[in-house]
């Protein structure tokens, strides 16, 4: 292959190594520039991401952990636990926004005395979770909403269904709080 000199550099020539036998001379360089370009848009892209669902260490100093429990006892006699569904979470905020939430911790358990009267854990059946406007701020607040089900199959009756809905709601200024049903 003849060698260009700086003038001729971009310029086509012909020679192997390429469909049709045509190369840039120069197009090393391009390619590097074109790759690098690409890779800094790629990270900037994913930076953008990682800020926008936030984590603890990015976020303010501020943070705080909820929780709440739905338990259903027995009604007869000693009101011991038969079942519970518990939903917890972090979230962290500036002041400006909720800036931080983790994906909620769910635990849903039969007791012993639970499972001898016909409770089942079927598991998480939904779950939400989503940021909202609050006082003029775009992510002044956000929502975790999670429901479980239970199926309780007692001797003699038929079988029936509870599903314990708990919602959990946290402000940019630290504020929170829980509701659950049963």
């Amino acid at each position: 292959m003849e060698r260009l000199g700086p003038a001729a550099a971009g310029k086509l020539t012909h020679g192997g190594g390429r469909a049709g036998g045509l190369r840039r001379e120069g197009g090393a360089t391009r390619r590097l520039f074109v790759v690098a370009t690409a890779a800094a848009l790629l990270l900037s892209v994913v930076m953008l991401v990682v800020q926008s669902q936030g984590s603890p260490a990015q976020a303010a100093s501020n943070c705080k952990s909820i929780d709440r429990t739905v338990a259903y006892r027995d009604r007869v006699g000693s009101k011991q636990p038969l079942a519970y569904f518990q939903v917890s979470q972090k979230w962290c905020w500036d002041g400006r926004a909720v800036t931080y939430a983790s994906k909620p911790k769910v635990a849903g358990k039969v007791t012993k005395l639970g499972a001898e009267r016909g409770w089942r854990y079927g598991g998480l059946l939904g779950k939400r979770d989503y940021y909202f406007a609050y006082k003029g701020l775009s992510r002044g607040g956000h929502t975790s909403i999670r429901q479980g089900g239970f199926t309780v199959c007692a001797k003699n009756t038929q079988c029936s269904q509870k599903t314990p809905r708990v919602q959990i709601i946290v402000y940019h200024d630290g504020n929170g709080f829980s509701v659950a049903n049963s």
